[in-house]
């Protein structure tokens, strides 16, 4: 009896388990994840916000800013994580996002693609370091005479 109790407290604290809000680390420190715009290498994509979704800890609700040539643009969006694969130190997350600029503006679209989030874990110091998060994906216009481009950026 006292194995079916303790079992079914481990599995009920597995099951309640919430995902630790890591929210501060899309900020990247307040520095730009820099990227690729097409064949152009002028993109800054800077997260001003980033907040855990209280409904679905595994997303990620993001507010900030993308600059490419001369154009700066509000975006809003989300992040969600959809895989871990950890291997003791290394750890790796995947996810998609979803990144909206202005619709009433000229010459803008919408960000969708994937992001993997690389980092090893010192479990003694519980630190993170090595850390690297890629964004590849494609910009979408809203204007249909404009044509998709491929986009990545990192940290």
């Amino acid at each position: 009896m006292k194995v079916l109790v303790a079992t079914l407290l481990f599995c009920f604290g597995i099951l309640s388990a919430q995902m630790p809000n890591i929210s501060n680390v899309w900020l990247n420190n307040q520095n730009a994840y820099i990227g690729n715009f097409g064949t152009n290498s002028n993109l800054k994509f800077f997260i001003e916000n980033a907040e855990q979704n209280k409904n679905n800890d595994q997303e990620f609700l993001i507010n900030g800013r993308i600059s490419y040539l001369e154009n700066s643009n509000k975006v809003v969006g989300k992040m969600e994580i959809k895989k871990y694969k950890d291997s003791g130190k290394h750890t790796k997350i995947f996810g998609n996002y979803l990144l909206e600029e202005d619709k009433n503006s000229n010459n803008k679209g919408y960000y969708k693609g994937n992001f993997v989030f690389s980092f090893d874990w010192d479990r003694t110091t519980k630190q993170i370091s090595n850390k690297q998060i890629v964004f590849k994906g494609n910009w979408y216009p809203y204007a249909k005479q404009l044509k998709r481009e491929k986009t990545n950026w990192s940290n």
